[in-house]
């Protein structure tokens, strides 16, 4: 397995480089910042050929000019080295940090636009809710999550109005014991709805104060 995944990133790195040798290639390839978010995960890692590609990380060959777009793991795999705006090249621990600080800043983009396609289609189409939803969304994105009250609201038009979204976008906040005595108090179905939303240290907040949380 290892030499089949070896011999195909051999094949997609070497013509494209000077070096004749993966390991020397690797040293002429530089991610410079540049990446996109195709939205489906119907990419493939032009790298390694991992399908399912969301996220994709553009590395460039300083010698030969050459462009690529892989996943964010094969820059990292490989020891990509990173080249900064102002010059600056960074390898090993920092690059990796990089690489990881880029992922997470295109992932909260996305998780953000997510939920204002989500909120705008549901404020078009269901008319008799648009004033409680204009406030949710102005709360929103104030805010950047919602309350248990506000979030349940919106999951539930969401799916009475069959709008596809996806739950890993939207926050709840449990800051305030207001905030906390709505999930506490709330109906189990309304919290399996909204379950899935949840962090992992809210759920467990949520199963030490309740006996009827989702598995």
């Amino acid at each position: 397995m290892a030499s089949h995944f070896s011999k195909r990133v051999a094949e997609n790195i070497l013509p494209l480089s000077d070096a004749k040798e993966l390991r020397e290639a690797f040293k002429e390839w530089l991610y410079t910042g540049n990446l996109q978010d195709n939205e489906n995960v119907d990419e493939s890692c032009k790298l390694c050929g991992h399908p399912a590609i969301r996220y994709e990380f553009q590395i460039w060959n300083k010698v030969t000019g050459a462009t690529l777009w892989a996943g964010s793991e094969c820059i990292k795999k490989f020891a990509i080295a990173v080249r900064l705006a102002d010059g600056t090249v960074l390898t090993g621990a920092r690059a990796a940090e990089t690489v990881d600080a880029d992922r997470t800043k295109l992932e909260e983009v996305a998780r953000q636009r997510g939920v204002a396609n989500a909120l705008s289609a549901l404020r078009n189409r269901d008319v008799d809710c648009r004033e409680m939803l204009t406030g949710i969304a102005k709360h929103y994105e104030k805010n950047g999550a919602m309350t248990p009250k506000q979030l349940s609201s919106v999951l539930w038009r969401l799916e009475v109005m069959q709008i596809p979204f996806r739950h890993s976008d939207f926050k709840l906040k449990i800051r305030k014991d207001k905030e906390k005595d709505q999930l506490l108090t709330m109906e189990q179905w309304k919290l399996a709805a909204m379950w899935p939303c949840l962090s992992s240290a809210q759920r467990a907040w949520c199963r030490e104060r309740r006996d009827d949380c989702p598995a």
